[in-house]
């Protein structure tokens, strides 16, 4: 039984709620800025008066000139001189206007089409019936000066004509503004700079961002996710339990509970009774899961042997409020077992092993036939052993016992992990030989919503014939511990 997934797609890539407010955050801004900077803008009109050129035909075979040539002839002429200090003085003039002509000549522009017979002219201004006053009275200006500076025959009449015939009309709306709203456009800007962000934050990113990506990294499943802020857990002093307040489950407790339940389910022709707990660096949590995991297995009923090996960096005895020594180096060295376990007050049936006395010939201790011969001797007498062991890319120790254990389980930090760095664990194990189970994610932002509690044995799903309940039992296992039928393990809602 799975958990919904939220979330929105963006160019194929899930957005999630943090994501999705992210965007509609950006969209409100853009408006809002959209709706400022317009208010701060000055508003401009344009208005356009057309003014026909015209020659007349007496006047033209008096003068034997070609009609045609010499309309475009005085229509170019003209639309240059419509912005001319002598226009333009004389409309300052006209229309009592308090800039100079230089000024106004940067708000009126004139021009002439190739093939036609108008030229036009536009005026710009802060107030529609301003910059309609404005582009009339250049026209009416530009026609009385045409006929000043126009050659005459000795009865008076001119060879070029202008006229208004177009008289400007009153605009309805600011000059360059789009026919939505502003506050529209602005909004779908910043949903397009906020989905372009995050694209490229996920383009740059660098670390495993959630289970997704840690399945995709390597190529195996995600067995559990353990929510952001989750430390080692103390030692027990009552029976595990996943319940919280009012029967509602812990997402941590619940995880595990899954986890351990799943991993004894696994229908493999041999069973697992030699687990790793290992991780790609130092820091991803692989302590605290194989602590919690051993206390979810010994409260299935099973007899779990918890064994800190990792001896660079020994953690379980402080897990457990336990002396470091003696412990692992001491059994290593011929101790006897049991004058080096400590019992879990909390579960009778979990023991823990410390590190015993740290020492640099880790690699030499831990890769020897000692070792193989004392996980084989801990299996026969009953114990499912749990093995914390060091990082598998700072050194070979991990990768060792991976190899000399039945199955591992790989644990990755979002956020923290580095996507090479997991990738290139995940190939280590398989390369040395090792049964590479699944993947646990630490530090995956809870869900903040209460699981009902059910019966334990309901939270194995079956996954028959699908990809992830394949790769759950498949994927970098050994073809002698392969399973014939695929199941997988329902887990907590992951990133």
């Amino acid at each position: 039984m799975g958990t919904a997934r939220t979330g929105v797609q963006v160019d194929g890539v899930r957005v999630g709620p943090r994501g999705a407010a992210f965007l509609v955050v950006m969209a409100l801004l853009g408006a809002v800025v959209a709706v400022l900077l317009c208010g701060r803008t000055t508003t401009t009109y344009s208005a356009t008066t057309g003014v026909f050129v015209a020659v007349d035909p007496t006047t033209a075979q008096v003068h034997g000139a070609d009609g045609a040539a010499v309309v475009r002839e005085r229509a170019k002429a003209y639309a240059d001189a419509a912005t001319s200090p002598e226009v333009l003085r004389a409309v300052v003039t006209r229309l009592n206007l308090p800039e100079s002509w230089t000024t106004l000549s940067s708000q009126v522009s004139a021009s002439h089409p190739d093939t036609g017979l108008d030229v036009d002219v536009t005026a710009r201004a802060a107030s529609p019936a301003l910059a309609r006053s404005i582009a009339d009275a250049v026209g009416d200006q530009l026609c009385l000066t045409a006929r000043t500076l126009e050659p005459t025959t000795p009865a008076g009449a001119a060879l070029v004509k202008l006229t208004v015939d177009r008289p400007a009309t009153l605009p309805t709306s600011p000059e360059g503004l789009p026919d939505v709203p502003t506050g529209l456009v602005g909004g779908l800007l910043g949903l397009g700079a906020g989905a372009l962000a995050l694209l490229a934050r996920r383009r740059l990113e660098t670390t495993v961002r959630g289970r997704r990506d840690a399945a995709a990294l390597t190529a195996a499943p995600v067995l559990a996710t353990v929510p952001l802020g989750v430390e080692a857990p103390r030692p027990l002093r009552g029976p595990f339990d996943a319940t919280g307040p009012l029967g509602a489950v812990d997402e941590t407790g619940r995880a595990f509970d899954d986890l351990a339940h799943g991993l004894l389910g696994l229908p493999l022709p041999q069973a697992v009774r030699t687990l790793v707990v290992c991780s790609a660096d130092a820091g991803d949590g692989k302590s605290s899961v194989a602590a919690q995991l051993a206390q979810a297995l010994a409260a299935t009923g099973e007899r779990v042997l918890l064994v800190d090996a990792d001896l660079r960096r020994p953690r379980q005895h402080e897990v457990f409020e336990t002396a470091l020594s003696p412990g692992l180096t001491d059994v290593l060295g011929g101790a006897d077992l049991a004058t080096c376990v400590t019992p879990c007050p909390g579960a009778p049936t979990l023991d823990v092993l410390p590190a015993g006395a740290t020492s640099c010939r880790s690699t030499d201790l831990v890769g020897t036939h000692r070792m193989a011969e004392v996980l084989q001797d801990w299996t026969d007498e009953g114990y499912l052993v749990v093995v914390d062991a060091p990082p598998l890319l700072p050194v070979i120790d991990g990768a060792i016992l991976a190899r000399m254990a039945q199955g591992a389980l790989l644990v990755t930090r979002a956020r923290q992990t580095s996507r090479e760095h997991l990738a290139g664990a995940a190939e280590l194990l398989r390369t040395s030989g090792a049964g590479l189970l699944g993947v646990v994610v630490n530090g995956v932002a809870p869900t903040g919503r209460p699981l009902a509690a059910e019966p334990a044995g309901a939270r194995v799903g079956a996954a028959a014939g699908t990809a992830e309940g394949a790769g759950a039992l498949g994927v970098g296992v050994p073809a002698r511990l392969r399973p014939t039928v695929s199941r997988t393990v329902r887990v907590t809602t992951g990133s």
